[in-house]
């Protein structure tokens, strides 16, 4: 955040609805978060007031003040989190039994990011598979086969407090700061292209509704779930009359992009010197050629 406010790259999302919220020489970003964490407002909100950073929180509606975790953070500390596991796994995934057997010789790797990283070790191999079966799952159905694993692992299946979502009234509270605006992100942060558009059409506009009847105003932006989106699920954001949308493909923003199918960039945890580097080298930004998001 200190090396956006330096180069004075800051701006909101909505300055990408127009005009003035590009630039040639890359000096334009806009910082978003997903999911509504508490960690959101405990952690980053003081940073972003330190350096007057304005910021989008996409939230999942349904979570608001949930007491437990997302389901790929308990899938996390099941697989990934220090500790052995069984040699063998076999649960069953809405009436289908999924098998896998651990070499003896993997250990856990607290520095490995399955959005990051090749899976080498057979742990790894486990969390990924798992990853892809359980997001095609059902909410309450993601929850239990969790709680599973967690007990399978022998991990306690309650999180720690900055793991969940904020509550409702943290979100409304949120919704009045000055540097913060609110983005809808579906009822239970579903995988979209997995869903039918009855289905689809529930979960994006009953879950902007929900915020917007929370805020008492118009919400002008959402997120995909995932990134995920296909054309169904397109349209019914459409509908929503929002600004834009942003998904988790990789790239900047510029005048051209779709505006309901906005990339963006993840950051994982650098200083200030690599995350300089980083927007430098790897997509010319700050000195260099591209808008972005």
């Amino acid at each position: 955040m200190e090396v956006i406010a330096r180069f004075d790259a800051r701006i909101d999302l909505a300055a990408l609805a127009r005009a003035d919220g590009y630039d040639r020489q890359g000096r334009r970003l806009a910082v978003t978060f997903d999911d509504g964490y508490i960690d959101n407002i405990i952690r980053a909100l003081p940073v972003m007031e330190q350096f007057e950073i304005p910021a989008t929180f996409f939230v999942v509606a349904g979570a608001l003040g949930r007491n437990r975790e997302f389901w790929w953070d308990g899938l996390e500390r099941a697989i990934l989190w220090a500790g052995s596991l069984p040699d063998t796994l076999a649960i069953d995934l809405s009436g289908r039994v999924f098998e896998f057997e651990l070499k003896k010789e993997d250990d856990f790797f607290p520095e490995w990011r399955a959005d990051q990283h090749d899976a080498q070790t057979s742990r790894q191999k486990l969390f990924l598979a798992l990853w892809a079966e359980i997001v095609k799952l059902a909410p309450d159905e993601q929850d239990d086969a969790v709680d599973r694993l967690l007990v399978w692992a022998k991990k306690p299946i309650d999180a720690a407090l900055d793991r969940v979502a904020a509550s409702a009234e943290d979100i409304a509270r949120l919704a009045d700061h000055p540097l913060i605006r609110i983005g809808s992100h579906t009822v239970n942060h579903v995988s979209l292209p997995d869903l039918s558009a009855g289905t689809q059409c529930d979960e994006i506009e009953r879950g902007h509704g929900i915020l917007e009847e929370l805020l008492g105003r118009r919400i002008d932006r959402f997120c995909y779930p995932y990134g995920r989106y296909n054309d169904s699920a397109r349209q019914i954001v459409k509908g929503l009359n929002v600004d834009f949308a942003c998904t988790s493909r990789e790239g900047v923003v510029t005048n051209r992009s779709d505006r309901l199918a906005l990339p963006r960039m993840q950051v994982c945890n650098l200083d200030g010197e690599c995350f300089t580097r980083w927007l430098q080298s790897e997509h010319g930004l700050i000195a260099g050629r591209a808008s972005v998001h």
